[in-house]
């Protein structure tokens, strides 16, 4: 009995030591990945006058005839900055009336050098070019689940184009007995340009959000979406995964990505009333925007944390620009390999971001920054720096 006795403490003594030398493998394994952060190298001001809106954030970088451009929406005018002169080159100014009227512009999207598409209201498209002239006019059928529920990209999520349709994500249906939102539902539609039929994308919502007695708002269920060759690459800001959805097969893949300053769950809202909608914004964690760097093959992903700020201006992007902010790292595996620390809030206006071939810039024009002159887009440039 005392061998058995003796053999069973040395099967146990070695079955400890597995497991921690188990647990102490996975450890390293992690720290190993983590390998990279964020490094400011340089700021970058670009001169500009009255009429351009320093606090828009709807930009994008584009290479076009040798030269690199900052793509901006400043209200009916697409403006082209040339990075490297640090002056608009190009200005195209769009007509809200006349034949050749436009209505108000909310995004545009560039797709080639004489090719733009402009989303001027949730239901109507127009495709035109560069000598301000309407290629085509793409209106969502109003007896459709689409038109009914419209395209509502935001600077987080702009509308994508990809073999001759246009993919957008759609507001969510309203629940028939509350101001809540039904999310068991597809999130994204795409639009023919040959046939102009609309038809949802079969990925759905993530399904923590689908629960129909909780209530989201914004911050919660708006996602990124980037294109990737024949992948769309989606963010939902109450999940810490991100989605790939084949746009050839279907099918969906999730790659969990957690901050390494935050391991919680985010939460419903406690009710659908305004001042709860307030609260979850200053209280609630978000991954909020993800950036696809083609020239380094990764994604930058923007954590957001609380704040204790106060304001009076409750539009979704003041209430966004709140809030401090990490900055994920992934590989094109979608590896976790690096996370900045936390940046203060009121320092960046971070939904003013776009990727170039030096790396990620920022925009330091943020309304509640003492350093910002209005008389300049700035951005400070960040590259990758591998941890020691």
């Amino acid at each position: 009995m005392k061998n058995l006795s003796y053999i069973n403490t040395l099967l146990y003594c070695y079955l400890v030591a597995l497991a921690i030398s188990c647990s102490s493998k996975e450890d390293n394994k992690d720290k190993k990945n983590i390998s990279a952060t964020l490094k400011t190298i340089k700021e970058i001001k670009i001169p500009i006058d009255k009429s351009v809106a320093i606090y828009s954030s709807t930009v994008d970088y584009i290479e076009e005839g040798g030269r690199s451009y900052i793509f901006k929406t400043n209200y009916n005018d697409l403006l082209f900055i040339d990075i490297k002169d640090k002056k608009i080159a190009k200005r195209l100014s769009f007509p809200e009336q006349g034949p050749n009227g436009v209505g108000n512009i909310s995004q545009a999207y560039y797709h080639a050098n004489d090719s733009i598409f402009l989303l001027t209201d949730p239901y109507r498209i127009i495709h035109v070019n560069s000598k301000l002239e309407k290629v085509n006019n793409y209106r969502l059928d109003a007896n459709t689940e689409a038109g009914q529920r419209g395209i509502y990209p935001q600077n987080n999520n702009k509308i994508i184009f990809y073999n001759n349709s246009i993919i957008g994500f759609m507001q969510p249906k309203v629940h028939p007995n509350k101001k809540a939102m039904l999310l068991n539902t597809e999130a994204f539609v795409s639009l023919n340009c040959n046939t102009k039929d609309a038809i949802p994308l079969p990925l759905k919502f993530p399904e923590l959000l689908q629960d129909p007695n909780d209530t989201w708002d914004f911050i919660h269920f708006r996602p990124t979406t980037i294109l990737v060759g024949q992948q769309l690459i989606v963010s939902f800001p109450a999940s810490d995964s991100i989605y790939l959805f084949s746009l050839e097969t279907n099918k969906v893949k999730r790659f969990s990505g957690k901050s390494r300053h935050y391991s919680g769950k985010i939460l419903p809202l406690s009710s659908n009333s305004f001042k709860a909608s307030i609260d979850a914004y200053k209280s609630t964690h978000a991954y909020f925007l993800l950036k696809y760097d083609k020239f380094r093959k990764l994604f930058y992903r923007f954590v957001l944390f609380p704040t204790e700020e106060k304001t009076n201006n409750y539009s979704l992007e003041n209430l966004v620009l709140m809030k401090p902010f990490s900055v994920q790292i992934f590989n094109e595996k979608f590896e976790l390999i690096g996370e900045t620390e936390i940046f203060k809030a009121n320092t960046f206006n971070f939904v003013d971001c776009f990727v170039s071939r030096e790396g990620l810039l920022i925009s330091n024009n943020h309304p509640k920054n003492p350093k910002t002159n209005e008389d300049f887009l700035s951005y400070s440039l960040f590259a990758i720096s591998k941890l020691q």
